[in-house]
């Protein structure tokens, strides 16, 4: 079987493999950064985005193969507090973070690392800065329909999670969706739920 993550903004892809090939070791993985570049979406048996990965997906999800199985953990309906949607950070944090990446792109990383409750430290940018510049803006004006989020064999939040109100997101997602009490936004506590056979 083959997998394809889209992994959430700031996670050093070779971080996130190590974990996820831990975990499902039967399951040959590529993993990849949210990026505007393109990348393939072919020949996976299933593709999952998490975090800021599942909206990348969203734009690009129709080139996949149709027998593709698909899977969210942690995506948010819209990202800001300000949309009503389940988000609990403001514009405003978006912004400062956007700032302080310019002017210090480790300590940026490393203050959502702790507001997403990942318990994580980088010595190096985990991919290029235009990148995380363009995730930053992404999170600012991505809004996940309905339809795509039915796409999703497999969608999963966390019943704590610092940056996603599930109680109030919840509306947006489809009936499918499991919530996991006690669970945050990082994937290591989301991931190991996937139901991959």
């Amino acid at each position: 079987m083959k997998a394809l993550w889209v992994s959430g903004w700031g996670i050093e892809p070779g971080f996130f493999k190590a974990f996820v090939e831990h975990v499902f070791p039967s399951f040959d993985h590529t993993v990849r950064e949210p990026a505007p570049r393109a990348f393939p979406l072919q020949g996976f048996d299933w593709i999952i985005g998490y975090s800021l990965g599942c909206s990348v997906l969203f734009d690009r999800y129709a080139d996949a193969d149709p027998h593709t199985k698909l899977a969210l953990l942690a995506p948010f309906p819209a990202f800001p507090m300000e949309s009503g949607r389940g988000g609990k950070i403001t514009s405003t944090e978006i912004r400062l973070t956007k700032r302080t990446l310019r002017q210090n792109p480790l300590l940026a990383i490393h203050s959502f690392y702790q507001k997403a409750g990942l318990l994580y430290r980088l010595s190096r940018l985990p991919y290029d800065l235009d990148s995380l510049n363009w995730g930053l803006d992404l999170l600012s004006d991505i809004q996940l329909d309905l339809d795509f989020l039915t796409e999703a064999e497999c969608l999963i939040l966390g019943d704590s999670d610092p940056l996603i109100d599930a109680l109030e997101a919840r509306p947006y997602f489809p009936e499918s969706t499991r919530i996991l009490k006690n669970s945050g936004h990082d994937f290591r506590e989301l991931a190991p739920n996937l139901p991959f056979q």
